[in-house]
């Protein structure tokens, strides 16, 4: 099926199975589906985290954060992503945001 959730799904597959590369490409097209799937950028962000790709993994945690200001996972990921890059001021307020929500 070529639906959003659909591609989301095989994204978080192929990212517990260790090929990101994909992971990435199935998350990409989940986004091109349905740009306001918030969890598709939330768990593109964390493919990206796992390539040590730091800048890119807060931009997808950012927007999802933008789609809904409640989701507390992804201020957790944004976290964990703005510690890597040095701003732990930044993190630690994601940490607390997430605390609130949760």
């Amino acid at each position: 099926a070529d639906d959003a959730q659909t591609y989301n799904n095989l994204g978080i597959a192929y990212r517990q199975q260790g090929d990101l590369s994909a992971a990435e490409q199935n998350l990409a097209r989940a986004i091109e589906l349905d740009p306001k799937y918030r969890d598709a950028y939330s768990n593109l962000g964390l493919a990206l985290l796992d390539r040590e790709m730091y800048q890119e993994a807060v931009a997808n945690f950012t927007i999802a954060i933008e789609l809904d200001p409640t989701f507390w996972y992804a201020y957790n990921g944004r976290g964990l992503a703005l510690w890597a890059l040095g701003k732990k001021d930044e993190a630690l307020s994601d940490y607390a945001k997430m605390r609130s929500l949760e």
